[in-house]
């Protein structure tokens, strides 16, 4: 599970946060009035006791760049704003829960007008759009997140296993 938080003592919430669900995990050092954190159990999933126990807003984001990408913004356990895009067998969109007044509301660094570029690319129709990654990367540009590419638990955890 690739998680971002924000807001402050990044770091020393996100380790407050894994302490109390009791799950091992890798905390990045905060950038851009993010933390980003990897969590055991679960890279593509966002984990109910994680959620449950954030203190503030906090962004479940996945870049799985060959088959989907997508985020979840909960805040106080409620998702607040949630969009994927899956192209395993067709393109397959999910923006029933988007919006854009509960990003601008809750993330006060964002850019808006990188915003108003991710929300064209959102709807796309054909699968060659989809290989470079530009929606993915635009969402985490205008999210002003620091570390947006393929992160996973298991790749750290196995690079520090060593």
């Amino acid at each position: 599970m690739k998680a971002i938080i924000s807001g402050p003592d990044l770091a020393e919430d996100a380790v407050a946060m894994l302490n109390q669900v009791k799950l091992k995990g890798y905390v990045f050092p905060s950038g851009n009035g993010w933390v980003t954190f990897l969590a055991e159990k679960g890279d593509f999933k966002l984990n109910k006791k994680i959620a449950s126990a954030a203190r503030q807003p906090l962004m479940h984001y996945v870049n799985a760049e060959d088959h989907g990408w997508e985020f979840t913004l909960i805040n106080n356990g409620i998702v607040e704003c949630r969009y994927g895009c899956d192209w395993n067998d067709r393109i397959k969109i999910d923006d029933k829960a988007y919006s854009r007044d509960n990003l601008v509301r809750l993330i006060p660094g964002l850019s808006r007008s990188l915003l108003l570029e991710f929300e064209k690319t959102m709807h796309p129709t054909r699968r060659e759009h989809l290989f470079d990654g530009g929606s993915a990367r635009l969402f985490a540009q205008a999210m002003n997140l620091e570390h947006y590419d393929w992160l996973s638990f298991d790749y750290v955890d196995g690079d520090f296993s060593r």
